[in-house]
């Protein structure tokens, strides 16, 4: 499964890109809201992804940020929402003000969103309001992981990772103390947040 693209933006389109990872091109799906921050053609993107598989189809979805793909996950498991109406909604309120609609149960900011009805606005309030993952999420969305970090600081970065994406202390401190002997060897943030994840879901 693909979870992190590093590569050259090669083209873009009214809600995907492509990215030149090594001489292979991948189509990815985007909000709107991340389609806009998008540089220019042939510089450097990078994204999170979400591999989306189907009966017929498999589709990367990128996200800028691990808080903008935790949400996204949290809205795609709710009865109704399927991954285009996730990235719509994501498209219209950032993620800071969609989490913040949820806790204060702000139905009248759901069902302001294009392709929001009543029925769905509150299934997204009933699903999510009382669900700990999404509660915990952070209020203000972080600026995108870095490639690299001193060693001294991804302990610190990879703890927030995983507390942004809805895991609980009593989850990370152990997958932590298994992955901090090996840290100077994963090759940066992103490798440890995927090797942390593999811990996690066993």
């Amino acid at each position: 499964m693909i979870a992190y693209l590093d590569g050259a933006l090669l083209h873009s389109g009214t809600n995907s890109v492509i990215v030149n990872v090594n001489g292979v091109g991948y189509e990815v799906l985007i909000s709107q809201r991340t389609l806009a921050a998008l540089p220019f053609l042939g510089e450097r993107v990078t994204f999170w992804v979400h591999t989306q598989v189907s009966q017929d189809n498999l589709q990367l979805i990128g996200f800028a940020n691990l808080v903008e793909r935790a949400v996204f996950l949290e809205l795609n498991q709710v009865s109704g929402i399927g991954p285009k109406l996730a990235l719509a909604i994501l498209s219209q309120l950032d993620t800071p003000a969609l989490v913040s609609a949820v806790r204060n149960r702000d139905l009248r900011a759901l069902t302001a969103l294009s392709g929001v009805g009543k029925k769905t606005a509150e299934r997204i309030l009933v699903e999510l309001a009382e669900k700990p993952s999404f509660t915990l999420l952070a209020s203000e969305e972080p600026s995108p992981l870095p490639i690299s970090a001193p060693d001294d600081a991804l302990p610190a970065q990879l703890r927030q990772a995983l507390e942004n994406l809805g895991y609980r202390r009593k989850e990370i401190d152990p997958v932590l103390a298994k992955i901090k002997p090996d840290l100077d060897t994963l090759g940066g943030i992103e490798a440890a947040v995927l090797r942390a994840l593999a811990l996690i879901r066993g």
